[in-house]
């Protein structure tokens, strides 16, 4: 009989001779039993020779049939592993059995391009359920499979799902530096975008605080930005939103049109050079309570010094400088006027001022508020005046 185990289906045979030294062999003298290997198990194969005479031998051999362990379930991450962005996770997979008994040497492999690698084995009965890799793996997508030996026949599972291993955080794309102008004393509302993707996961969300929308204070805050992929990576960054006060604001108006004033052909030189100097004289500190605030009543000429800009940069239309520049900066000045006047409103509704005067500086400001959005920004400030002294009365309890 074959010294070595068969296995299940395998075709093979035990061989025999016989000699006889009194008669002969009335039987041959050689040949071959063939074996049954139809199911597993420990089998006895006989034979017998006969002489001349009627005298008969038998003759048997034992041989084993093995049954190969069964296949194993394909690899999978255990519940509760950690996750594979650290490359330190557990692999879980069903056990393969073995209808013999037999001790199974359970090995991990990496199963990449049909390439495999062995990850690690160890010796059980029954395979092992898990395994946890003692070594991290490298950042890639990687798929494994679970090969099963019982000394003789192996068997393999079927590959597992790919398993990432992801150790790169998302990319963000955040705006640059961001420069606003406050419209009211609690600063301006600013929506920006921001963006984030990550090689793997594609779009990812971005979290920034304060978020888009978010009313900014008058200064510079750091915007700090992140977005976390499905690996746990996380991607930073941050950018700055400026918030000018209203004296900045005068202050980079005026030196926007003294500049175009420096290169601008006469006559439109000559008229930039009248608005830029009412921006500087309205930006006089005798004028001004703090960086917000006019003080009463000297502050009520800065309304005019506006007024006189605007009216300079409405005569310099048609000249060297393009008119829709000139549009802005007027639209730019008066913006800076109804933020003056809305400031001293507020002030006055938190001061309990006097009912009947808020009420009309209110209405003021809502024809300012017409006159701006149709693009009368002389009539804007005009009305944004006469809401700053209406406001200033209920403040001080005029009649």
């Amino acid at each position: 009989c074959p010294a070595t185990r068969l296995q299940v289906g395998d075709s093979a045979q035990a061989t025999f001779t016989a000699s006889d030294v009194g008669s002969g062999l009335a039987t041959p003298s050689s040949g071959t039993v063939a074996l049954v290997t139809a199911a597993p198990g420990h089998f006895t194969a006989t034979t017998s020779a006969r002489d001349k005479v009627g005298h008969v031998t038998v003759a048997t051999c034992s041989y084993v049939v093995n049954a190969p362990p069964t296949a194993p379930g394909a690899p999978e991450l255990a519940a509760g592993s950690s996750s594979p962005n650290d490359g330190r996770f557990t692999l879980r997979w069903a056990a393969a059995t073995d209808a013999d008994g037999d001790p199974l040497v359970s090995t991990l492999l990496h199963a990449n391009g049909g390439a495999y690698s062995v990850v690690a084995a160890a010796t059980t009965t029954p395979v092992s359920h898990t395994f946890t890799l003692a070594a991290p793996e490298a950042a890639g997508t990687w798929t494994y499979e679970v090969r099963v030996d019982d000394g003789t026949r192996t068997t393999l599972s079927a590959p597992s799902a790919a398993v990432v291993v992801d150790r790169t955080p998302p990319v963000l794309t955040l705006p640059g530096a961001i420069t606003v102008d406050a419209t009211t004393a609690a600063g301006v509302a600013v929506s920006y975008a921001a963006t984030a993707t990550d090689a793997v996961d594609g779009p990812a969300t971005v979290t920034c605080v304060p978020a888009s929308g978010s009313v900014f204070a008058i200064g510079s805050t750091v915007v700090p930005c992140s977005a976390t992929d499905r690996a746990g990576n996380v991607g930073t960054g941050y950018f700055v939103v400026t918030v000018r006060q209203y004296r900045e604001q005068i202050s980079a108006l005026q030196a926007q049109i003294a500049a175009a004033a420096a290169t601008a052909t006469a006559p439109t030189s000559t008229r930039l050079r009248l608005a830029a100097a009412a921006l500087a004289d309205a930006n006089k500190p005798i004028y001004w309570v703090d960086s917000l605030r006019l003080q009463p009543p000297t502050g009520g000429l800065v309304f005019l010094d506006l007024e006189g800009a605007v009216t300079a940069l409405g005569v310099a239309r048609g000249g060297s400088v393009p008119n829709a520049t000139l549009d802005g900066w007027a639209a730019a000045a008066a913006r800076i006027a109804d933020a003056l006047a809305r400031t001293a409103v507020a002030d006055a509704v938190a001061g309990h001022g006097v009912a009947a005067k808020i009420a009309l500086a209110q209405t003021a400001l809502g024809h300012a508020q017409s006159s701006l959005a149709s693009g009368n920004n002389f009539a804007a400030i005009v009305y944004d005046a006469t809401a700053w002294v209406l406001a200033e009365q209920a403040m001080k309890k005029l009649p």
